[in-house]
């Protein structure tokens, strides 16, 4: 089957360019444009098309996933890791953060996952929403959303759970990520079919993932991270679309 390939004369930039929001090839930031005297693309261009800043994200949750498998005290079915196990590893709760005072826990907790699953479902939705925001809003964008929306989540996650709950899990982050797509959908930087699809994947994870605490939020699922990280994503957001300047590709600081 034939196949192709960035560097060619005859590559299409047009799904490209829909894929990642833009309305024209023509309004294409330089360093995604071809050589105009070959129409091929250098590999500085090729990577600054790729989604380099998700992918190193969800590579660097699945290494950490399986050091703890390596190193944890005890391991169930689906590679459930135990409690002690987490709470060695740096899980947050308002017992250890607060009452202990490992404030550093607000940082290692996002990186720690419980199962297999947990993982899983996590790096589902990071890879599904965060290539299509790192292509509209830039990697510089992305990682200050990622990062800030995984601290509102721990603190969401302290102040909604009792005190000697333990949680660990980037979701707090990936739904700060959830949000600021939405956010940037309503920007009108984008054509409207995009902005639709957007809306679309937006809703589709956050709206499961925040219903819940309509109805007591109850189970083993932190809800309440899930909503300080979308608290976060959009407050990350709402700076970004302010100082995204009309006519901009990007946002400034997006590259």
């Amino acid at each position: 089957m034939e196949t192709r390939t960035f560097g060619r004369r005859t590559v299409d930039l047009e799904p490209v360019a829909r894929a990642v929001g833009i309305r024209d090839v023509g309004t294409m930031p330089a360093t995604a444009a071809t050589d105009p005297s070959t129409g091929d693309m250098s590999m500085a261009q090729v990577l600054d098309l790729m989604p380099v800043l998700t992918l190193s994200i969800a590579a660097v949750l699945a290494a950490v996933f399986a050091l703890e498998n390596r190193l944890a005290f005890d391991l169930g079915a689906g590679s459930q890791i135990s409690q002690e196990s987490l709470m060695a590893f740096g899980a947050v709760g308002r017992d250890l953060v607060v009452g202990a005072r490992d404030w550093w826990r607000l940082f290692t907790a996002p990186l720690l996952h419980g199962d297999l699953g947990h993982l899983g479902g996590n790096l589902f939705a990071l890879l599904i929403v965060g290539v299509r925001l790192e292509g509209l809003i830039g990697r510089g964008w992305l990682a200050a959303i990622f990062v800030f929306s995984a601290l509102t989540g721990e603190i969401g996650s302290l102040l909604g759970n009792p005190a000697h709950v333990v949680t660990v899990g980037a979701s707090g982050a990936i739904l700060g990520v959830v949000a600021a797509l939405f956010v940037t959908s309503l920007a009108r930087r984008a054509d409207p079919e995009t902005e639709r699809s957007l809306r679309r994947t937006s809703l589709f994870f956050g709206v499961p993932a925040l219903a819940p605490l309509a109805f007591g939020a109850a189970g083993a699922v932190d809800y309440f991270a899930h909503l300080g990280g979308a608290i976060g994503g959009i407050g990350l957001g709402l700076v970004m679309l302010a100082t995204w300047r009309p006519g901009a590709v990007k946002p400034a600081g997006g590259e």
